[in-house]
């Protein structure tokens, strides 16, 4: 019984640290910006250490600014929720997924090649597009990936984002070369 206790009051300590993480984005459940350029920073250093690769994913929705204005900024978080939830469910539990600002995400796919990134983000897509399609809601993206890419943060987000404004121009759509 004591030690019952102690394990539910230790749980709830935890969730309690990790509602007020300095690294938690509290809207969608997901981790911050703050969060993925640490992290992106450590991978790229383990990496240049001990080899092997990673993928990033920048993630922004189609046509949430006209979503956002005709039903206002409520239906907007909740919109946001909704994507976030779907990216836990659709993502490998490896993958940090986090709010990189407004209706982007970011996405770290540690040890992962370019072709299972692609399949992966794929399938997130594919699940947006039926999950939202009364919405109107669908999801660009734009991959990354280490060393092929680039082998500093600049350089692998700035692939990423260029490779994100070109989906954006296609709507619903994953680019992953130039």
């Amino acid at each position: 019984m004591i030690v019952e206790n102690l394990v539910s009051q230790i749980s709830a300590i935890l969730a309690i640290s990790y509602l007020y993480s300095p690294f938690y984005n509290h809207l969608t459940e997901v981790y911050n910006r703050r969060y993925f350029d640490e992290r992106l920073d450590e991978e790229l250093k383990y990496k240049e250490r001990f080899g092997g690769n990673f993928c990033v994913c920048l993630c922004d929705l189609d046509n949430f600014k006209k979503f956002n204005d005709f039903y206002g900024h409520l239906e907007g978080d909740n919109c946001l929720k909704e994507i976030a939830q779907i990216m836990k469910k659709t993502m490998r539990k490896t993958d940090l997924i986090c709010r990189y600002g407004g209706d982007e995400f970011a996405i770290i796919m540690i040890n992962t090649y370019l072709d299972e990134a692609i399949t992966a983000v794929n399938r997130l897509k594919s699940a947006v597009e039926e999950k939202l399609k009364d919405k109107k809601i669908t999801i660009s993206i734009g991959i990354s990936c280490y060393p092929q890419d680039g082998s500093t943060r600049t350089e692998i987000l700035d692939k990423a984002d260029k490779r994100l404004l070109e989906a954006k121009k296609i709507k619903n759509a994953v680019v992953y070369k130039d």
